[in-house]
């Protein structure tokens, strides 16, 4: 099974003149490209709908084909290529995207609007979260801990806090 190598500059192009279109730049975009091979169940590959949101006629053969994410860097979108051809953008990635993209698995179309495009990932969450456990451990801490040096850990887990909250605004 072999697949086509992709052309990147190609690739590029297009995901420059998709991220013009969206009129959020207000200079040319700069992009990162990430290139991988990737199994499909059928030759469809990615693109399982059409454009009118139907299934896609495809035959039941194990298809290998270079998917293409291209990441434009001032806005954060990502532009997803199969074999060369766009077929998604995900405006706010979340923990799903990054995973998938992690282990070289993309969603295919149907599955990418519920896997990645509703999803919505809030970068504060998991801080905020870890500074509720650490401020358990101290809390379970505190009796093997002098007053004074509880006290100074616990207002320094509250200025960070802060600090975060005023950059992550959740």
């Amino acid at each position: 099974m072999k697949a086509a190598f992709p052309n990147l500059e190609l690739i590029e192009h297009k995901a420059t003149e998709l991220a013009l279109l969206d009129k959020a730049l207000s200079s040319p975009p700069e992009f990162d490209l990430i290139t991988f091979p990737q199994i499909w169940g059928s030759t469809c590959t990615g693109f399982d709908l059409t454009s009118d949101g139907l299934p896609a006629v495809s035959g039941s053969a194990m298809t290998k084909e270079y998917t293409t994410v291209a990441h434009e860097l001032k806005t954060d979108v990502y532009y997803i290529f199969f074999g060369g051809r766009p077929c998604y953008k995900v405006t706010e990635a979340g923990k799903n995207f990054f995973s998938d993209l992690n282990s070289r698995n993309m969603a295919s179309l149907s599955k990418a609007k519920d896997r990645y495009i509703d999803q919505k990932y809030k970068p504060g969450e998991e801080i905020l979260t870890i500074i509720a456990e650490l401020r358990g451990d101290i809390e379970e801490l505190h009796s093997l801990l002098s007053y004074e040096f509880y006290c100074e850990m616990r207002d320094k887990i509250d200025e960070i806090e802060t600090l975060i909250l005023e950059v992550v605004k959740p």
